[in-house]
């Protein structure tokens, strides 16, 4: 069943997204969404990857600028952040948006992501099974309330707490 409170581009049954390109500043990211909205995308989401501009700031840009879209990232790198400080920003970035941001979790599959920094290249089972419980367990740890909301909206299991 569908809120009857969520805007119209929330309650819509098929949205309609478009990975953005990565860009060379946050206002060519945002004129990018602006022309995405105005062709009528519906969610506006962002790549990934070391060497190119973090995702989640340009994120809070784009919601400002363009009200009418959804905003995300195509995947996140998860192996490259650490849970608790991921979902604290994620819990941010989706308060900024006004409740508009789209999640996803990638294991990581860009070696070069990873050993041009001199990081270890996880395997995806590896990195996957890390994650697992991570929303949950980092919810106990920080602004709970905050925490459980973003988990709720997102239909994630939560933990007891």
């Amino acid at each position: 069943m569908i809120d009857t409170t969520m805007t119209a581009n929330a309650a819509r049954l098929v949205r309609f997204g478009l990975n953005l390109p990565f860009a060379n500043s946050v206002t060519e990211i945002v004129d990018n969404a602006r022309r995405a909205s105005d062709v009528g995308f519906d969610v506006v989401l962002l790549g990934d990857h070391l060497g190119h501009q973090a995702p989640l700031a340009p994120l809070v840009a784009i919601a400002d600028a363009v009200p009418s879209v959804r905003v995300g990232n195509l995947v996140l790198n998860a192996p490259l952040y650490a849970p608790a400080l991921l979902v604290r920003d994620l819990a941010t970035v989706d308060a900024a948006t006004g409740g508009r941001l789209e999640i996803g979790l990638g294991s990581g599959y860009v070696e070069s992501d990873f050993v041009g920094f001199g990081l270890p290249f996880p395997s995806a089972t590896g990195a996957l099974s890390y994650w697992a419980n991570t929303p949950a367990r980092c919810a106990r740890s920080y602004r709970v309330r905050t925490m459980r909301q973003l988990l709720r909206r997102r239909r994630l299991p939560l933990a007891p707490f």
